[in-house]
């Protein structure tokens, strides 16, 4: 009886295990095109949407800090009532005398958020020795060439020390009405610009022989003025307790508040919170008066200027590694499919994460490393049914 023949060996391109590197290399260009169409369709503003409600979503939920560098001194609807008599403009005496109180608590400098465009308020006077002072002014915004004219402060005259000076108190409205961000300048046409009052405070805060601390942390260049600075609210969100201008006109008469006061080497913003001020506006966290955005915003400045824009090579280079993780995975456990797929969800989870606040310096842009994670999945598990299939194939041709 004629032996039978040996089986021939199973050939080893069916058997043999690619390489980590080749399988890399068989989803680089799926890697590739979603990092390429990823970025374009951020470039374009596609996900700006997402990105505002995801920042929106973090600053609900996140715990405020405490304010390092502002104290607020806010007229209140009880200031309102008994010390103006419930009258606007504010009266220029009353006025003046608050912010003497305020200037013999040695601050580092005041910012003055209130309306002193009335010809009463010429009659304003400061003293050699206090710190220097902004004074906020209102602007209208021509609608074609969106240039600002700034309208009157102290009455139509300029602040009468070097170390004062103006800037005007504007905040930016997104597209759905809420205010998230801030700019340091405003076009006013024929080559000028203007100093917003948070960044007019900011820099008369850091000059001089002795600036505040913290001004390290302030970005002196950025490419984000023309698009403004994304005031942090879901990391550097401030709990800010005002002090009311009758609390400071009682104690400012006492022994120690030349030298121990709340507002010492502070920036001290001077600003109405009353009701008939009509100065509250709409943040993502709630109602904000406009004296505590501007607050914030000056926070935000020394806080290393909030949320960060699209960094365009970090963000390639995360949303690349991401890919590659997932290609890992899929090569490593290429035969248990179940704990494949467990550890591409779990990178689903944290990697967006991650990477949105190693890239923006927030959690909440995490929208943007979402295509490739899925992508690269749905690939992986592609490869995975061909290979199956070309398993499959072979055992059914060896029987």
């Amino acid at each position: 009886m004629q032996a039978k023949p040996p089986r021939q060996p199973q050939p080893k391109r069916a058997v043999q295990k690619r390489s980590y590197w080749r399988e890399l290399s068989r989803a680089k260009w799926v890697i590739l095109g979603i990092t390429g169409v990823t970025f374009a369709m951020s470039w374009a503003g596609l996900f700006d949407h997402l990105e505002t409600a995801g920042l929106d979503v973090f600053n609900i939920l996140q715990s405020p800090a405490d304010p390092k560098h502002v104290v607020i001194v806010a007229i209140d609807d009880e200031d309102y009532r008994s010390s103006f008599h419930e009258t606007s403009p504010l009266d220029s005496t009353k006025l003046q005398k608050l912010v003497t109180d305020i200037a013999r608590g040695h601050p580092k400098v005041i910012g003055v958020d209130i309306d002193t465009s009335g010809d009463d308020f010429k009659a304003l006077k400061t003293l050699p020795e206090w710190p220097g002072i902004v004074w906020a002014r209102d602007a209208i915004q021509d609608e074609k060439s969106r240039i600002f004219k700034m309208l009157p402060v102290l009455g139509g005259r300029d602040p009468a020390r070097n170390t004062d000076s103006t800037a005007m108190a504007i905040l930016p409205l997104d597209s759905d009405g809420v205010i998230r961000r801030y700019h340091r300048e405003f076009e006013l046409g024929k080559g000028q610009r203007s100093d917003s009052f948070p960044w007019a405070v900011v820099k008369t805060a850091c000059t001089g022989p002795l600036p505040m601390e913290g001004c390290k942390e302030v970005e002196r260049e950025s490419e984000r003025a023309e698009h403004g600075f994304r005031m942090n609210f879901a990391g550097q969100r401030f709990n800010f307790s005002p002090l009311s201008a009758r609390f400071v006109g009682q104690v400012a008469v006492t022994a120690g508040w030349a030298n121990s006061s709340p507002l010492r080497e502070k920036i001290v913003l001077l600003g109405g919170t009353f009701h008939a001020a009509r100065d509250t506006r709409i943040t993502p966290v709630g109602p904000m008066a406009g004296v505590q955005l501007m607050a914030q915003a000056i926070e935000t400045e020394f806080s290393g200027g909030g949320v960060r824009p699209l960094n365009e090579f970090v963000a390639a280079i995360l949303d690349l590694c991401s890919g590659a993780l997932l290609v890992y995975i899929g090569y490593r456990f290429d035969h248990h499919l179940g704990k494949a797929l467990l550890l591409s969800v779990g990178v689903l989870v944290i990697v967006p994460l991650v990477s949105s606040f190693l890239a923006f310096s927030t959690l909440a842009r995490w929208f943007n490393f979402i295509p490739m994670i899925v992508g690269v999945l749905l690939h992986e598990l592609y490869e995975h049914g061909r290979e199956y299939q070309r398993l499959r194939e072979f055992h059914l041709h060896e029987l």
